[in-house]
């Protein structure tokens, strides 16, 4: 097993064990959509989100994000969304596919990225 950390705030810290052997994960297979405006973070991201078994598609902005969950054919489940990307930031994006795509949502994640100084 792998541990994966993610630290959820000041003070908090969320670990998860991801199988060494991730040919058997229960994410393999499923598709996401990684829309992250910075280049290393979401490269990074997308990397750990693929050993994990996801097929991920990443885009840098939200007009890239709603153009590709709604292309024909794209059946994707889970949308990991950055929510402070500049011309339209999370929050709008969200907005726009709750209204376009009904009840059939995807699972939406929220991501921030914060520097931290030590």
């Amino acid at each position: 097993m792998t541990l994966l950390k993610f630290q959820i705030g000041p003070s908090l810290e969320k670990s998860i064990f991801a199988p060494k052997d991730y040919s058997s994960s229960q994410f393999r297979g499923l598709k996401a959509v990684l829309a992250k405006d910075d280049g290393v973070n979401r490269t990074v991201t997308k990397k750990l989100l693929e050993k994990l078994g996801f097929h991920v598609i990443a885009v840098s902005s939200g007009f890239e994000c709603l153009s590709a969950i709604s292309g024909a054919g794209n059946s994707f489940r889970i949308i990991l969304l950055d929510l402070h990307m500049p011309e339209m930031d999370g929050f709008e994006v969200v907005k726009r596919i709750r209204k376009f795509h009904s009840h059939s949502w995807p699972l939406i994640i929220a991501l921030i990225a914060v520097q931290m100084n030590m």
